[in-house]
């Protein structure tokens, strides 16, 4: 390689450098610009679909890394529980399928938390105007699933207060207050917890006081019991069957607490 040839490199690599070294968002403005003169329409729109994102990392690059590693939590809490329903259903409650795909949900239920955890420590409950819709949903979900009733009421407290100042959805507090009690084996508030068999409704958690649970589901913003469960809801019935659903229960607790000792 002669002299010139390297220099000639090395004066490349110096540019490619500088180039990447650009901010994202800049970089992109000038190819946007470029395609649009060169008349590259389907580049110049690929592009410009992409500058709102670009933008706010451009401006507030710390909150848009902490949404999307929100954001990737929530992919992930909710992609093994999309996989999981579909192998139920192709392949029913009891196959070794099913069995592996919970296992590998647990471990994505402690990962996620142990994150959570540290997000939450560290920044608070950041709210949707901070971070976005998907990314303060994916806190509560990271928390609502994790089995572990200890960190569960760790940060009860903080998703109250982030209730009440608006950063957080009255109905994440509704659904891990009753998360929470039915880890404990207690009745719960607000009837979102239910029991399913076979990809089915089994029965409806016990609740505390079933007379007022749709007024108690307004107070935070949930819809009533029956939209809830699609019609699978009818106070007088449930209230006949309220002693064997207690029963049900009741060995439905029983059979968590041996299998965590």
């Amino acid at each position: 390689m002669t002299i010139r040839t390297l220099l000639c490199t090395a004066a490349a690599a110096l540019c490619t450098a500088a180039q990447a070294s650009e901010p994202s968002y800049d970089r992109a403005i000038d190819s946007c610009l470029t395609c649009l003169a060169q008349g590259d329409t389907a580049r110049f729109e690929r592009l410009c679909a992409d500058l709102p994102d670009l933008y706010e990392e451009h401006v507030d690059p710390a909150s848009t890394a902490l949404r999307r590693q929100l954001v990737a939590l929530r992919n992930r809490d909710q992609g093994i529980r999309l996989l999981l329903l579909e192998a139920m259903r192709r392949s029913g409650d009891d196959s070794s399928l099913v069995d592996t795909l919970r296992g590998r949900m647990r471990r994505i239920d402690r990962d996620n938390a142990l994150r959570v955890r540290q997000i939450i420590d560290r920044h608070g409950w950041p709210g949707r105007e901070e971070v976005g819709e998907e990314a303060n949903e994916a806190l509560f979900l990271c928390l609502q699933h994790v089995d572990d009733t200890i960190v569960q009421e760790k940060y009860l407290p903080v998703l109250r207060q982030a209730v009440a100042e608006g950063r957080a959805e009255g109905w994440h507090l509704a659904f891990l207050t009753d998360r929470i009690r039915m880890n404990r084996g207690e009745k719960q508030i607000y009837g979102t917890q239910t029991v399913t068999r076979g990809g089915q409704l089994d029965y409806v958690v016990p609740i505390e006081e079933p007379e007022r649970v749709d007024s108690l589901r307004r107070s935070i913003g949930l819809e009533p019991m029956a939209r809830y469960l699609d019609g699978a809801w009818d106070l007088e019935r449930y209230l006949r069957e309220l002693p064997e659903i207690e029963r049900k229960y009741a060995q439905y607790v029983a059979r968590r607490r041996n299998a965590t000792r």
